[in-house]
């Protein structure tokens, strides 16, 4: 495997073709210099336009255009300032046309009118590519910016901790960070994985790995060359305004997808463990990129932001009351809409424990005793209140 490197001129205004693989989807007019969507010129292939751009059986300026910036780093990420500043941009949005819009969660991308190239040539998945965004984003500044290779996936990352991509071993792994003085989103992954695990929950595992002198998780890309991602966001309708579960229930039966045992799933696990930040981009579908067939839903993961992640240790309880999203104000609400708990074995629930427990100790050094018993009770008694509620 070879880093492609393509010579693309930045002259401000050229044409690009939006393609899906080797599908040629629509002929977009982009500002090259600036990352910017400026007007759709032609289009080739509506069937593989990108889920949710499509309005009334055509590709919508207006959806396309909020699908592309999406695709950019968010302004909000940790260590954005610090790659901006070196890199001389002053939006993330300048780094999506150096990367050709390439991902390790999809299989779209722009390429250049002038050059004729193949997805094979240039997907991440099947070729190397630079870390070097990846690292800056982490506060690596060794490199002087002319030296920066900027042919990344980290330039079409979403979420708002510091990560980047990294292939280890031979395969594509995503490394993520926390946030604040605990740090403790690496951490509550691991738990997390560690309990689905048990109970027989589909997810994303992850594991501790260590990166540029901080502790942090990784897990393993669960896309592939022949599915991708689709997160739930873009299963409504783009003109929708209403993002319920009955409304997600419907667009999933739609395309073949009985999701309801799998959102009781996502519904308890996210329960148990207090999860603040199930929001729409956080779980979704996987599709056949060929066929445009739609699998199943995708694995859970991201589930960092739970087990009071963000609170001093003596506010951690029991009692504890989280936000809740994305189908109700508060996870006692939401757990109304789960409408099987047969799965749920309690005896898998207190291996989960076990291993949880075993984890947590092994770690004392980065999660101190009280905050690991802590964490522990508020578990426990999720699972006591779950059974009251559901049993």
């Amino acid at each position: 495997m070879v880093i492609y490197t393509v010579n693309i001129p930045f002259n401000m205004v050229g044409t690009y073709h939006l393609m899906h693989k080797d599908v040629e989807v629509a002929l977009l007019e982009m500002d090259s210099r600036h990352g910017l969507l400026l007007s759709i010129l032609g289009i080739s292939n509506v069937e593989h336009a990108p889920p949710g751009t499509v309005e009334n059986g055509s590709i919508d300026y207006g959806h396309l255009e909020d699908w592309w910036m999406r695709r950019s780093i968010p302004v909000s990420r940790a260590g954005i300032g610090t790659l901006l500043e070196h890199l001389g941009y002053p939006e993330p949005s300048f780094l999506l046309t150096r990367s050709m819009g390439l991902s390790l969660s999809d299989h779209y991308w722009i390429r250049p009118s002038s050059l004729e190239l193949q997805y094979g040539q240039v997907n991440h998945y099947q070729n190397r590519f630079s870390e070097d965004i990846g690292e800056l984003l982490f506060g690596n500044t060794e490199k002087k910016r002319d030296d920066v290779d900027q042919s990344s996936p980290d330039n079409t990352s979403d979420g708002n901790l510091m990560k980047k991509w990294k292939i280890i071993e031979g395969e594509r792994c995503l490394l993520k960070a926390g946030s604040g003085y605990t740090n403790m989103e690496s951490f509550n992954e691991v738990i997390a994985s560690l309990m689905m695990d048990s109970l027989n929950v589909e997810h994303v595992g992850y594991r501790l790995y260590y990166h540029q002198g901080r502790t942090v998780c990784s897990c393993v890309d669960f896309v592939n060359p022949s599915n991708e991602y689709v997160p739930a966001r873009r299963m409504f309708s783009p003109s929708c305004s209403d993002y319920s579960y009955r409304g997600y229930v419907k667009a999933c039966m739609e395309v073949g997808v009985d999701i309801v045992p799998f959102l009781d799933r996502m519904i308890v696990i996210d329960y148990l463990i207090g999860n603040e930040d199930r929001h729409l981009n956080n779980f979704g579908l996987l599709r056949n990129p060929d066929t445009l067939e739609y699998i199943g839903p995708a694995p859970l993961f991201d589930n960092g932001s739970s087990l009071g992640y963000s609170r001093i240790t003596a506010d951690i309880c029991k009692d504890m009351v989280v936000p809740c999203k994305p189908f109700a104000v508060s996870h006692d609400m939401q757990l109304g809409l789960v409408t099987d708990i047969s799965w749920f074995d309690e005896s898998a629930f207190e291996r989960g424990m076990g291993a949880v427990r075993a984890f947590l100790s092994e770690n004392r050094k980065y999660v101190p005793e009280e905050r690991s018993v802590r964490i522990l009770e508020f578990m426990e008694g999720r699972k006591d209140r779950l059974l009251a509620k559901l049993g």
